[in-house]
């Protein structure tokens, strides 16, 4: 049964429900393909709650396998590479949770950023 049959009625008339119940399967497949934790609450209201990893959680997730600068810019939808350099890339090198590849060659074009033991730490935490 549908919580609110009149907005169901119109929402399945206009084509955009298929059946009662399937909204919220599909829901948390989306939002698990976009690592953003969901939870329902369908007690007196529907309740809808939202939990995004923050940035740092997504980069060090991402970084599992080396990746370059640009692929991680993308990733965290930044172009301009000084704010990502200062921002994002130096703290977390600061901290000793993400590595460069090629320590030794900073500049390179073969350079990837990596993991560390430290960042998988955070991550479990």
């Amino acid at each position: 049964m549908a919580r609110n049959p009149i907005l169901f009625d119109a929402f399945h008339r206009l084509g955009i429900t298929e059946k009662i119940g399937s909204g919220i399967g599909r829901m948390r497949e989306a939002m698990a393909e976009r690592n953003i934790e969901v939870e329902f609450d369908t007690g007196d209201f529907f309740i809808v709650t939202l939990a995004r990893q923050t940035v740092t959680a997504q980069v060090l997730n991402f970084c599992q396998e080396p990746r370059k600068s640009s692929e991680i810019m993308e990733l965290i939808g930044l172009k301009h590479w000084k704010t990502f350099q200062t921002n994002y890339l130096k703290p977390l090198f600061q901290q000793g949770l993400l590595a460069m590849t090629i320590p030794e060659k900073s500049t390179s074009s073969e350079q990837r950023y990596i993991t560390t033991e430290a960042g998988n730490e955070v991550l479990k935490t």
